[in-house]
């Protein structure tokens, strides 16, 4: 699992940013890269998020030293959304199937939550991690039917 953990920029600062200088701080790269788990941290919003891409093994998602406990969900709960593939997300042993369009809602203190894809199928899935405070709760989601940002209507 690597981990890219990024700064915040004072908003003056960034008035004197490039094209380069604001890729460098704020473009994250290279989030799905088979069997692993990439994750990036910002202290902007205190929000991680990351990628998982099982291939040809289980991912596990851990905390760290950088997170202040081992467990990623000690302190954060975590939603993820399959945008390609089918797989499955085990949360503390319970398994939730999840194909292409669907998401997954996991609460703060679940201890294991590890990544696996079909084998024919391996799937992206891609997450936030916000911290909060409150009970565990799962659920999944399905989406029947796209959602299409009609962004000219949307326009003044």
């Amino acid at each position: 699992m690597k981990l890219d953990i990024r700064y915040a920029e004072h908003p003056g600062d960034m008035k004197g940013y490039d094209t380069k200088t604001m890729r460098e701080h704020f473009l994250f790269e290279n989030v799905f890269i088979e069997d692993e788990i990439n994750l990036g941290y910002t202290h902007s919003d205190r929000v991680v998020f990351g990628g998982a891409f099982p291939k040809t093994k289980a991912l596990k998602l851990e905390g760290g030293k950088d997170f202040g406990s081992s467990v990623f969900l000690d302190r954060r709960e975590l939603g993820v959304i399959c945008i390609a593939g089918s797989g499955a997300v085990s949360a503390d042993g319970a398994e939730y199937k999840m194909k292409k369009g669907d998401g997954l809602y996991i609460g703060k203190g679940v201890k294991d939550v590890i990544f696996t894809s079909d084998k024919m199928t391996p799937r992206n899935s891609t997450w936030q991690a916000l911290p909060r405070i409150q009970p565990t709760l799962l659920f999944l989601f399905r989406l029947k039917k796209p959602i299409r940002a009609n962004w000219e209507k949307r326009q003044r």
